[in-house]
């Protein structure tokens, strides 16, 4: 993107992203499972909701964002499949997700 020297945004950082290092909404991702971390596979039951799954693996219903944001379903949800594989990071993954 081509800035011009007079606009405000000159100084502005300019970022590279990867396919799949943006959310739904095109901001970057905060909750990521990178290669080799450990995760826990969970099969999709109908009507399950992010918050009831989180509180679930974490006994809290506010982390279902990670769970979201990790298995790319914000437009999507509603329409998983009964039996569909989900990503639920390990408390270890998340507790670096979360910067702990």
């Amino acid at each position: 993107m081509i800035v011009r020297p007079d606009s405000r945004f000159r100084n502005a950082a300019r970022y590279h992203v990867q396919p799949g290092d943006l959310n739904y909404w095109g901001l970057p991702k905060r909750a990521k499972i990178e290669d080799g971390e450990p995760y826990v596979t969970h099969y999709y039951a109908e009507n399950e909701r992010p918050d009831q799954i989180s509180t679930t693996y974490y006994n809290t219903p506010y982390l279902g964002w990670v769970i979201t944001e990790v298995n790319d379903l914000f437009r999507w949800w509603d329409e998983l499949d009964v039996g569909q594989a989900i990503k639920i990071p390990t408390r270890e993954t998340l507790a670096r997700i979360l910067g702990s």
